[in-house]
């Protein structure tokens, strides 16, 4: 059965693809890495560049060949309401395969189980990782020191004062071309 559903995606994809490029139209495929199957004296080829010599993308080869853009995703932690003011989970986005952009970037993603993954949250790592969003008991932008707040309290914060929202986004922008732009781009 898995083998037939393999041939039948390997065949059915590509012209899906194909129609749904003429109506723009974005396909999505949700997939999970497995340990490849060992059979006989000799080891599994790599797949890709960036995936282990042991793991696989089940279906069969056409997910490879026919998609633009391939993202490992592991998780790295959890966001508890202590510290978050919400239940959620940190997740590492990697490209392992990426037709638009290169080099393939690792990114962290903040995600609440409610509501999905943040755009701030996952801006508020990123500066903090980038050393602009100093953290500890009390969190504050290094271009705006007298603004401070606890880490469960900064979207409450971004929301409310419109001073610190501009700043932020400001400082999100700035991180994005000075640490990936520009460092990838030479």
């Amino acid at each position: 059965v898995l083998g037939l559903k393999a041939r039948v995606l390997s065949f059915l994809i590509p012209k899906y693809l194909k129609n749904l490029k003429i109506h723009n139209v974005s396909f999505l495929v949700i997939n999970q890495l497995r340990n490849k199957i060992k059979i006989g004296p000799m080891s599994p080829s790599k797949q890709m560049k960036f995936l282990s010599a042991n793991d696989s993308i089940p279906g069969g080869n056409s997910l490879l060949h026919n998609s633009s853009v391939l993202l490992y995703l592991d998780v790295k932690g959890v966001a508890t309401k202590d510290k978050y003011g919400f239940d959620g989970i940190i997740t590492n986005v990697k490209a392992i395969k990426n037709k638009f952009f290169s080099p393939m970037i690792s990114i962290d993603i903040v995600g609440n189980y409610n509501t999905g993954f943040s755009d701030f949250w996952t801006s508020y790592m990123f500066l903090s990782e980038c050393k602009v969003l100093k953290t500890g008991a009390w969190n504050y932008l290094s271009s705006y020191p007298n603004y401070k707040f606890r880490t469960r309290d900064a979207y409450n914060k971004y929301m409310e004062n419109p001073e610190f929202r501009k700043i932020f986004d400001e400082e999100v922008k700035n991180a994005i071309q000075r640490e990936i732009i520009e460092k990838y781009s030479t």
